[in-house]
């Protein structure tokens, strides 16, 4: 339920945008989230959006000379974590648009991207029951990919 505004917000919409004309897109995320930024890199590759996941600093950092204006990086982070710092400003001068997909309200990170995406961070609502956030990632990967869908058969007929 918390969840439900996304459907119909511009920030959605935007992130549609973004990726709908991208060049390439490249789905970054480490340890836990690298779960969720493969999955959103299968769903796109499944609607044929060419989009690789990263996870591994090195090749993280090597796409800072690889990405350029028109390409789109999406970073799963639930903690909205600075290690990505380096390579947003790398890719930011480069004009990637960077797109920050988070559970934490105005993390540090959030203040040099693109669009930032904040979701229900459900493991902090409940300390009797222990929840994973991954599914969370999840359900939003599948609002992108329904709105996604829309997008890309409306521009394929015009």
């Amino acid at each position: 339920m918390q969840m439900e505004p996304l459907i119909q917000s511009p920030v959605l919409l935007e992130l549609v945008d973004a990726i709908s004309y991208a060049n390439r897109v490249v789905a970054l995320g480490y340890n836990h989230s690298a779960f969720s930024a493969r999955q959103f890199a299968f769903r796109l590759n499944k609607f044929g959006v060419d989009c690789h996941s990263l996870e591994d600093s090195t090749l993280i950092a090597s796409y800072e000379r690889i990405l350029k204006q028109g390409d789109v990086a999406v970073i799963f982070s639930i903690s909205g974590r600075s290690a990505f710092q380096a390579s947003v400003n790398e890719y930011r001068r480069n004009r990637v648009k960077v797109i920050l997909i988070t559970m934490t309200q105005d993390c540090e990170l959030a203040k040099s991207v693109d669009i930032v995406v904040v979701l229900p961070h459900l493991s902090n609502v409940s300390y009797v029951h222990p929840l994973d956030d991954a599914i969370t990632f999840y359900m939003f990967i599948e609002m992108v990919v329904e709105r996604l869908n829309g997008k890309l058969n409306e521009l394929a007929t015009g």
